[in-house]
């Protein structure tokens, strides 16, 4: 694979990782020199787990400069990133997973940034191609910017109102290159105020596809496969790295079959398909259908909404408490 290294790079590969067992390691081992070496940008890795001394072993052996971080401060994830974010220079922030693998022929990295800084795109979906395909067509026919590796054009409500009709996918997902100004908005928030996923967790920054709160902003894909998830084809059956045979390490518990067409996450799906309309129950009130699904997640729902409020408090009193000491130490 030739990958054209942009010079002084105006990105950093941002990863705030959890390696608690052998497998996610092995995975790591694969995935990270991929995109290491793609960028050849700032390399900044936070790694916490039972494993994290190993991990932090590894990534030095990739590469003497990338700054590891061991542990965490705070309790939340996303508390944590911004604070660490804070202290780059980069205007862009690629948030690393371990689970996502660099495509075989991927766009160039020197034209992404281009693209990236020129049409002040604040999110870039790198990865899922196949799962986005409906977007990047709809955003094709909108008054969008295309160049030879990307689709990017201004969301406003109007036009996201359009795209779920289409395809309701997240449009701020961890698969993301993030302007930097913009993550820290998003970490900052207290939102979503209403969450079904738990607030100590990555996916606690992610928005659901109908908020609105972050609007306008510019969004983009690339136009060719650019990442892969190693082991979950999320509702496009063969898609993963693994079922297209383009993984060749540990294999993982989930496998080629996770979100496959007879998994429960896949069936899911298509039960909400089925209850939002495209089906012959078309007589049930969206009304009904909204409130049948919330009864379903409630206690979920409102367990996590709780823990939110209550973990940035936590978090800001031990903030506060340890720059205290800090301060007394030196006096």
């Amino acid at each position: 694979m030739n990958v054209q290294k942009p010079e002084n790079v105006p990105l950093t590969l941002y990863g705030n990782l959890l390696i608690d067992n052998q497998e996610k390691l092995s995975i790591l081992k694969i995935t990270f020199p991929q995109w290491v070496n793609y960028w050849g940008s700032d390399v900044v890795i936070r790694v916490r787990g039972k494993l994290a001394d190993e991990t932090i072993e590894f990534c030095t052996s990739v590469s003497p400069n990338i700054r590891l971080l061991k542990g965490s401060s705070f309790l939340q994830w996303r508390k944590q990133s911004v604070f660490d974010i804070r202290q780059l220079e980069s205007n862009f922030i690629m948030l690393y997973l371990e689970d996502h693998m660099l495509a075989n022929d991927p766009p160039s990295s020197k034209d992404l940034l281009n693209d990236l800084e020129a049409n002040e795109i604040d999110v870039f979906q790198y990865s899922w191609h196949q799962q986005y395909l409906k977007v990047a067509e709809t955003l094709l026919r909108s008054n969008s910017s295309i160049s030879k590796v990307s689709i990017s054009t201004e969301i406003d409500r109007s036009l996201l109102k359009h795209l779920l009709k289409v395809d309701p996918r997240y449009l701020i997902s961890l698969t993301s290159i993030f302007q930097r100004d913009f993550l820290i908005k998003l970490l900052d928030s207290p939102r979503p105020y209403l969450r079904k996923l738990d607030p100590r967790s990555p996916f606690d920054v992610e928005q659901k596809p109908t908020n609105t709160w972050y609007l306008p902003m510019t969004f983009g894909v690339p136009l060719s496969e650019f990442g892969i998830c190693v082991d979950d084809d999320n509702t496009v059956v063969g898609s993963s790295a693994i079922a297209r045979g383009l993984y060749s390490g540990v294999r993982p518990t989930r496998g080629e079959t996770h979100h496959s067409s007879n998994s429960s996450i896949s069936l899911a799906w298509k039960l909400r398909y089925v209850l939002f309309g495209k089906s012959k129950i078309n007589f049930i009130p969206l009304r009904i259908k909204l409130l049948l699904t919330t009864i379903i997640f409630w206690p979920t729902y409102i367990s996590y909404s709780l823990q939110a409020p209550i973990l940035r408090f936590l978090d800001k009193f031990n903030f506060f408490w340890q720059q205290k000491r800090k301060l007394s130490g030196r006096h």
